[in-house]
C-alpha cells in the first residue's frame, strides 16, 4: 500500500472511532408550578427536576425538589408525554413513595428508571413533562417541561487515538522527503 493510502486509511479509522465512542449522559432540566399544569391553577408550590438520561441505555437518573406540597398530600408523580399545554399519556409512573421531608420541602432522588425506547425522541425533542398530583389536585399540582441542558461532546476513544496519532507518524514520514528536497 502507497504511503498516501495508509495516511488516508488511518484518518479513516480514526474518523470512525472517534464517531462510534460512547455516549455519556444527557442533562435535562424541568421548572415545576401550577402556573405550568394545564389547565393552570392557583398553586404557590414550585419544584426543580434534574435529569441524566444515558441513551445508549435508555437509564435515566432524577433529583426532584419540591416546596409547598406536604409528604401526606402527594397522590401521584410521573413523567408524561406531551408539548407545553398539551396534557398527555402518563409514559413513566415514577410514584410518590420515594419522596422524604428534607428542610424546606421534599425530595426524591431516583437512578435505573426505564425510559421506553419509543419515547426517546419524545425527552430530547422536549415533548416530556413531569406531573405532580396531590390530594387537592388529583391531576396535577405541578408540572414542568424536560428541557434539555446539555448533551455529551464529542468524545474521542483510546484506540481512535491512538490511530490518530499514527496517522500523524505516517504523514511525517510521508512528507519528510518531500520536504527536504
Amino acid at each position: 500500500m502507497g504511503r498516501a493510502k495508509t495516511l488516508s486509511v488511518f484518518w479513516l479509522l480514526s474518523t470512525i472511532l472517534v464517531v462510534a465512542a460512547p455516549a455519556s449522559a444527557v442533562s435535562f432540566e424541568a421548572l415545576l408550578s401550577g402556573a405550568r399544569e394545564t389547565p393552570r391553577n392557583a398553586s404557590t408550590a414550585v419544584g426543580t427536576a434534574r435529569v441524566e438520561y444515558d441513551p445508549s441505555t435508555g437509564l435515566f437518573a432524577l433529583d426532584v425538589f419540591v416546596q409547598g406540597i406536604a409528604l401526606a398530600d402527594l397522590a401521584a408523580f410521573d413523567l408524561r408525554v406531551g408539548p407545553i399545554g398539551v396534557a398527555g399519556p402518563v409514559i413513566v409512573p415514577i410514584g410518590v413513595g420515594g419522596f422524604v421531608a428534607v428542610p424546606n420541602g421534599i425530595r426524591l432522588s431516583a437512578t435505573g428508571l426505564v425510559l421506553p425506547g419509543t419515547n426517546q425522541q419524545d425527552l430530547l425533542s422536549g415533548s416530556t413533562y413531569f406531573n405532580l398530583g396531590t390530594v387537592a389536585f388529583p391531576a396535577g399540582e405541578i408540572r414542568g417541561q424536560v428541557i434539555l441542558v446539555r448533551t455529551p461532546a464529542p468524545v474521542l476513544s483510546a484506540l481512535g487515538l491512538l490511530i490518530l496519532a499514527a496517522g500523524f507518524v505516517a504523514a511525517g514520514w510521508w512528507l519528510a522527503p518531500r520536504l527536504v528536497r
